[in-house]
């Protein structure tokens, strides 16, 4: 198709996805390495609709965002529904595509939509040892407070996480540290049986 002459950057009828788009989807990157070598735009989407380094975390496919990352895509690119790819990698707890997101400097302090949430929190409240530990391991600020001033140690305790709370409390997450309503992480921790 692409030799008689189909266009690699147009979008569907909703506008959502090109066809660049549609091979990270599937994880296939052969059709990602010939639609590269068709000058398929990496950063397509930018905003309202996924980037082809988005579809490529949804298909937890970390050899196509490292050729898309390799080409040239915004490793930082933002979704208004999902944030960055490395957000999107968090709420999949898919430590692959983190780490070669990582590896190529991701803002690991991005915040996402109006809670504020970083990496670090989404991958605290999916239960993930491994994303968080990768994260902090990046630099990603354990003291880190969202929409409403609470702390990845404040999201644990309120899960009833104490795996996640302990990891948390290693890495010298403040108990101390207060909410917008004034509430520790002692305070979640309490009304979820965590107390050690």
């Amino acid at each position: 198709m692409l030799i008689a002459g189909a266009l690699v950057n147009v979008w569907d009828r909703m506008n959502k996805v090109t066809p660049l788009g549609c091979a990270c989807a599937c994880g296939s990157l052969p059709v990602v390495e010939i639609l590269l070598a068709h000058k398929a735009d990496v950063n397509a989407g930018n905003g309202r609709c996924l980037t082809p380094l988005h579809w490529s975390v949804r298909s937890g496919s970390p050899e196509c965002l490292k050729k898309l990352l390799g080409a040239g895509a915004n490793v930082n690119s933002i979704n208004i529904e999902v944030g960055t790819p490395l957000h999107l990698a968090a709420s999949q707890a898919d430590e692959k595509c983190m780490k070669v997101l990582v590896e190529h400097r991701a803002n690991v302090g991005l915040c996402r939509d109006n809670e504020l949430w970083t990496a670090l929190h989404i991958a605290v409240n999916e239960g993930s040892t491994e994303c968080v530990e990768l994260l902090l391991h990046a630099g990603a600020n354990i003291e880190v407070k969202d929409g409403r001033e609470q702390t990845p140690l404040h999201i644990s305790a309120n899960n009833g996480d104490s795996e996640m709370t302990g990891l948390l409390l290693t890495w010298k997450g403040n108990p101390g540290a207060k909410d917008c309503d004034g509430r520790t992480p002692l305070h979640k921790a309490v009304s979820k049986g965590i107390v050690r």
